[in-house]
């Protein structure tokens, strides 16, 4: 099978033994995914699989892990670990991202001859800015022709050949596991030995005699074997190796050309030359008078190469003794900035810091101030992070901007799967005060502020994403405000909306052509045998409202999730148990919430949080009502107060959030209860359609029932107002007026509204009637 072989080695002759790399390049293939690619992407392939968003933020689900990807970082993957991808919208209803777009590439390599890439890199990982930015230029560059590219091929030219090994190596560099000798084949294979041995002699001109004796041949045999294989005579192919030395170093050190010369082996610089002019048609004097300024400071050189091999100690001396010199202030502030970073890896954590601070202006200013910035993040130290960062961005070139943006997304990201929501303001504020204006750093806003329960902030704060400000508008019961961007949603994300401001009719008059939406604004104004009548093949909906339950299950055998969702509802365990394994991992959850829920409570969140918190309320409401009161506590305390700081919204639904709250009050514990209806009241009013908000402020007594029904989401409004009022009334001891409302919650017809058999809500009104009989 053809393959793409790359070779690369340190400038140092004498650590050649530990730093060649052999990478064969045996499959590289590229593609441009769409929103509608993404739903039928495979979930494994081989070697490595490298991620570029393009213009909106994405779940990862990885080995059922979950990460977030954020445009303008790069993220390198296993291709065997088994992965799904979509769009980061938080709205199961909706999907609003018409325009997503991202760049893949699968790339399987081995090192030396036999070690998989994926082997030496430590996975998944997000490729440090700086990297990331390289690696995006080149996906880009591969992304140009927008078709699949792949590898071996005859029609691929030599522009990708060249940038799939720069991929490569920058992986390589960026995100591997560097361990001594990780790198390295089997010494049996004569030909890798053959040139390790050349690479590393390359200063004294090795006589083919004594690589025959080195490899236990006599010199005719050795010459007979290793010409065919090198392609070249063995002198020649070592010539070749030393004047490549040549050009490498003229290129990249302020050796003279004599230094060079006594380097590659070489007995003179006019022997040197002579062979140099031949091999590449220029002379050394030109090719180092053309290489760049920055690369000829031999010291800072080698101090690098060092730090490459992690002999930090050796790499830190070379910069003291440096320092004592007379070098220029370039120079200097270099290997001040190297001397930060030796300190740093030896562990002289607050040296290297004052190393690093004492640095300013200039592009070593810079990475130091970027030095700074990524140690107090790692230190949670985040009122110096911001700091720096902001003062580092204020000195910053526009160049140099991007980078800082990419760090600031990555820590955001960071926070965000933490849900540490304490440090998330005042990043949002940086990014405010600096750059507004940048369209990539919008999509992690929108998530974060979603997260933060802040969502009529993203039409401020996130303009150039009008999918986001509709959604968001919406969720904070904006509706009017969401109708400016009607235009980018289209008429069905306008329906929906109509449907959560109880806006039926009008749902009536505009959806003729959209039997699905038609049924369910029948079903809300209780004309649920009408919608079966008129829409007979589009009427689930209608069937679950009336409770007709076999019927459904006759005539949709499986429709993911309201299958299940009337499997449970009918209590038909034996059924959901035998129902087959999805690959979409919210559905997985969600049966295996049906089947197995103690497994989804023993391992934590998951995909889906919102599966994993709602079934804790539901188990603690459910052994309150067995009098179990101590384990229904220890329920109670994994579920995050409201205003802990690692509370995220889009963990949680209101129903669950709503119901733990009052719980803990009606458990004895109303300080607790009182203080997150007041976090609510004070800075959550616009999440969850302000239902929520008016739940606190009923409860707190500073609204009244015409009040809480001025709220702009109508859709079962009625019902859920009777049980704030049974619960207010629970909470005062007034046992005479509760217990009728709870009674009357469980009767549909009285109601207007079901109550769903084996939910949360039913599970604590049947709690709270057994505890006021």
């Amino acid at each position: 099978m053809p393959t793409l072989k790359i070779h690369f080695t340190s400038p140092d002759a004498g650590t050649v033994s530990d730093a060649v790399q052999n990478i064969d390049i045996t499959h590289l293939a590229f593609f441009h995914l769409s929103a509608q690619d993404l739903k039928s992407s495979k979930t494994t392939g081989p070697g490595l699989r490298i991620l570029l968003p393009q213009n909106q933020s994405y779940n990862l689900n990885c080995e059922s892990q979950q990460m977030l990807l954020l445009p303008g970082l790069v993220y390198v993957l296993s291709g065997s670990m088994e992965t799904t991808i979509a769009p980061a919208t938080h709205d199961e209803a909706d999907d609003p991202h018409e325009d997503v777009s991202l760049i893949m590439v699968e790339i399987s390599a081995l090192i030396s001859q036999g070690i998989p890439l994926q082997e030496l890199l430590e996975l998944p990982a997000v490729l440090e800015s700086g990297i990331g930015e390289q690696v995006e230029q080149i996906l880009q560059r591969l992304s140009s022709h927008r078709a699949s590219l792949r590898l071996p091929g005859n029609d691929v030219d030599v522009l990708h050949h060249t940038l799939g090994a720069l991929l490569v190596v920058l992986i390589m560099e960026a995100a591997a596991d560097r361990r001594p000798g990780s790198g390295r084949t089997s010494g049996d294979d004569k030909l890798l030995r053959l040139k390790q041995l050349m690479a590393r002699n390359l200063a004294v001109n090795l006589p083919t005699s004594e690589m025959a004796l080195a490899l236990g041949m006599s010199r005719a045999t050795f010459y007979r074997w290793a010409k065919p294989l090198l392609g070249d005579s063995p002198a020649n192919y070592m010539r070749n190796l030393r004047l490549q030395k040549c050009y490498d170093l003229l290129r990249s050190t302020a050796l003279s050309i004599d230094q060079v010369a006594v380097r590659t082996g070489f007995s003179s610089r006019f022997h040197m030359t002579l062979e140099f002019k031949k091999r590449f048609k220029t002379t050394p004097g030109e090719v180092h008078r053309a290489a760049p300024q920055n690369a000829k400071d031999d010291l800072a050189a080698e101090v690098d190469a060092r730090l490459g091999e992690h002999r930090f100690r050796k790499a830190l001396s070379l910069c003291e003794n440096g320092l004592q010199g007379d070098v220029p202030a370039e120079s200097r502030d270099r290997l001040r900035f190297q001397q930060g970073r030796c300190l740093y890896a030896l562990g002289r954590i607050d040296e290297a810091v004052t190393v690093w601070r004492s640095l300013h202006g200039g592009i070593w200013g810079y990475d130091a101030g970027r030095q700074l910035c990524s140690h107090y993040l790692r230190m949670e130290d985040y009122a110096q992070a911001t700091l720096v960062f902001e003062n580092l961005f204020n000195a910053a070139s526009p160049s140099q901007h991007r980078g800082l943006i990419a760090l600031w997304m990555h820590q955001v990201a960071q926070l965000i799967n933490k849900r540490n929501t304490r440090p998330l303001p005042r990043l949002l504020e940086l990014r405010s005060n600096l750059f507004p204006s940048d369209v990539k750093s919008m999509h992690i806003t929108a998530d974060a502020l979603g997260g933060l329960g802040q969502e009529n902030e993203v039409a401020e704060q996130c303009p150039q994403l009008p999918n986001y400000c509709f959604h968001s508008l919406r969720r904070a019961g904006l509706f009017d405000r969401a109708m400016a961007f009607e235009k980018h949603v289209g008429k069905a994300g306008v329906l929906k909306l109509f449907l959560r401001a109880g806006r039926y009719e009008d749902i009536l008059k505009s959806a003729v052509d959209d039997p699905e939406m038609m049924v369910d604004a029948l079903v809300k104004l209780g004309r649920a045998e009408e919608a079966i009548r008129r829409y007979p093949d589009h009427c689930q909906e209608a069937y679950l409202a009336l409770r007709r339950y076999d019927e459904f299950l006759e005539r949709w055998p499986r429709p993911p999730i309201r299958h299940l969702t009337v499997l449970k509802n009918l209590g038909r365990m034996d059924v959901a148990r035998n129902y087959p394994e999805s690959k979409d991992p919210t559905v997985a959850q969600y049966l295996t919430s049906i089947t197995a829920p103690e497994s989804i409570i023993a391992s934590g969140p998951g995909p889906e949080p919102k599966i994993y918190y709602g079934l804790l309320s539901q188990r603690a409401v459910r052994l309150l009502n067995a009098g179990e009161t101590d384990e229904a506590q220890s329920c109670l305390e994994k579920i995050h107060l409201v205003r802990s700081s690692t509370f995220w919204w889009w963990d949680r639904g209101a129903s669950e959030v709503f119901l733990t709250t009052v719980v803990r009050g009606l458990i004895g514990q109303r300080d607790s209860m009182r203080a997150d209806l007041e976090a609510i009241r004070d800075y959550h009013q616009y999440t969850d359609y302000q239902i929520l908000w008016h739940d606190a402020r009923f409860l707190l007594g500073e609204i009244d029932d015409d009040q809480f029904r001025e709220q702009p989401a109508k859709d079962g409004l009625e019902s859920h107002l009777a049980l704030v009022k049974a619960i207010d009334f629970d909470l005062k001891g007034n046992t005479r007026q509760a217990r009728p409302l709870y009674e009357k919650l469980l009767d549909p017809e009285s109601t207007g509204s079901d109550v769903p058999e084996n939910s949360a809500r039913k599970e604590f009104i049947l709690w709270r009637l057994k505890s006021l009989a």
